[in-house]
């Protein structure tokens, strides 16, 4: 009783809510509830009546329509998928091996980031179907970071189509050494000169919450820390910096924004505009006293790049 007695006033705030946003008032928002509940009694009594038949044929149908938009060969050994687009390989008769974090960007902290890693290494996947796309203005070598240097020193490209690059591992594919080349502390704010080395750069950092920072964020969101880059042909770039991801080492230069850089990283065909010359850190000012102002800055290189055009 006391539960029907909370739904009037949940339906009439449900209601003040929808009309204060969207303009449907009362009548209107009852019109439309009645509609949709009359769909879905007639598709009630329609599964009832046809079965599950229909709607069988419906799915094969748009399945051998994505297959056919989408196609794949066969003949590509084990599978898996960056960053995100699971349904291409489950649609087609491949051998489809998942990464225990199979979404790039939900690999959001050291652990998952070190299992996603692993797997690739020990799993020895055949094949990947590559895309650079990410979430909430992230650098996408940020999603999956640790597993990017194992993708560019490992895997070769087989081919190119629109978005999508399809990358074969190398039969003498190996875990890449790693040099340190510069550790610091940096500043909020202040741009710091990022070292240049042959292959691939990786920036690992510390972000420090201060005390109240750590007490805020119990109940609250940290702050939102932007990570600013400048090329060696002065643009300038900014994304969002994913804290969770401390100390976990991720490819700063070369610039990997889209398919076209990631090309180039692969093939080694860089030019100075995917270079990343300078680094800054960015906390908003009314955020400020959330953090320590020094961050802790490890600065590496993958020793070698290995991929090659196919």
């Amino acid at each position: 009783m006391r539960w029907s007695v909370a739904f009037v006033p949940a339906t009439i705030l449900t209601w003040a809510i929808s009309y204060s946003l969207f303009g449907v008032g009362l009548p209107e928002q009852t019109r439309l509830s009645l509609r949709a509940f009359g769909r879905n009694v007639a598709a009630s009594v329609r599964l009832a009546r046809e079965g599950t038949q229909p709607l069988q044929r419906t799915y094969e149908i748009a399945i051998a329509d994505l297959a056919q938009r989408f196609p794949l060969s066969s003949d590509i050994g084990t599978v898996d998928v960056y960053p995100w687009d699971v349904w291409l390989p489950l649609i087609h008769d491949v051998r489809f091996r998942p990464r225990p974090v199979f979404q790039s960007y939900a690999a959001y902290t050291p652990k998952l980031a070190e299992i996603n890693a692993r797997h690739l290494e020990s799993s020895k996947t055949q094949t990947l179907l590559f895309q650079v796309k990410t979430i909430d203005e992230r650098l996408p070598t940020l999603d999956d970071a640790l597993t990017w240097p194992l993708v560019l020193n490992n895997y070769q490209i087989r081919s190119i189509d629109g978005p999508q690059v399809t990358l074969t591992r190398l039969p003498d594919a190996r875990q890449p050494a790693v040099r340190q080349l510069r550790q610091f502390v940096a500043i909020f704010g202040r741009p710091f000169a990022l070292p240049h080395d042959e292959g691939l750069t990786t920036l690992a950092v510390r972000v420090r919450p201060s005390l109240l920072g750590r007490l805020w964020a119990l109940a609250y969101k940290g702050p939102t820390i932007t990570l600013e880059l400048w090329t060696q042909t002065g643009e300038r770039h900014r994304f969002r910096h994913v804290q969770s991801l401390s100390d976990v080492p991720f490819v700063i230069s070369p610039l990997i924004v889209d398919t076209a850089s990631f090309v180039a990283a692969s093939r080694g065909s860089l030019e100075p505009r995917h270079l990343v010359d300078r680094v800054a850190f960015q906390v908003r000012g009314q955020d400020a006293w959330q953090t320590e102002p020094r961050i802790d800055v490890t600065v590496s290189a993958i020793d070698k790049l290995e991929i090659q055009a196919h």
